[in-house]
This record gives C-alpha cells, structure tokens and sequence, in this order.
C-alpha cells in the first residue's frame, strides 16, 4: 500500500509541476537566463542518485565544464529529475544512465 501511495504522490506532483508550467506560459514568459548547464544535470542526479545505487543502476554524466544555455535552472533541473526517476524505475539492475547535454549550431 505504501508503494502505491509513494506512486500516486509521484504522479501528483508531477501534475502540479506541469499545470504551473502551462500555467506560466500562459500568464507570463518564463525567466531565462544564460546559465552553466553542467551544475543543474549533476544537482538532478545527485537527487536520483539514491534510487539508481538501491537498484545498482549508473548514471553517467557527459557535459562540458564551460557549456552555457538559456535556462531557466529550477525547471530544467524538476524536468531533469523527472527523466532520470523514470530512466531508473524502468532500467534493469546495472543498467547505464547517461545524461547527455551538448551544444549544435544555436542549439543546446
């Protein structure tokens, strides 16, 4: 019953996060600003890390040091999180994770 619990509060809060976010764009513009990419990823993975050792699942982090983008820090790092807690509930045991953020041409 408790894993349930822990599922549904799960896809509670991901309902909340995403109906602010729709919200946001409707009522207003959301806060950009030219950020270092590599610290968001490594805050999410640090919040999954937890899970991914319980289930000896590897999250492997390729991001250059001096990689900036417009972001907005706080929602790339909950999309982030909300990736990387469904990549290691639906991995096997020893599976590889691998966070990937690169730039191509204007595109990050």
């Amino acid at each position: 019953m408790l894993r349930q619990v822990n599922r549904l509060d799960a896809i509670i809060g991901d309902l909340l996060v995403l109906s602010r976010i729709e919200r946001g764009s409707e009522e207003q513009r959301i806060e950009l600003a030219p950020e270092p990419i590599r610290g968001v990823l490594q805050a999410a993975i640090e919040m999954c890390e937890k899970k991914a050792i319980d289930k000896a699942v590897k999250i492997d982090l390729v991001c250059p040091e001096d990689l900036i983008g417009e972001i907005n820090a706080a929602l790339l790092e909950q999309a982030v999180v909300n990736l990387l807690d469904n990549a290691v509930k639906y991995s096997d045991s020893e599976a590889v994770i691998e966070v990937l953020a690169a730039c191509e041409g204007r595109n990050l």
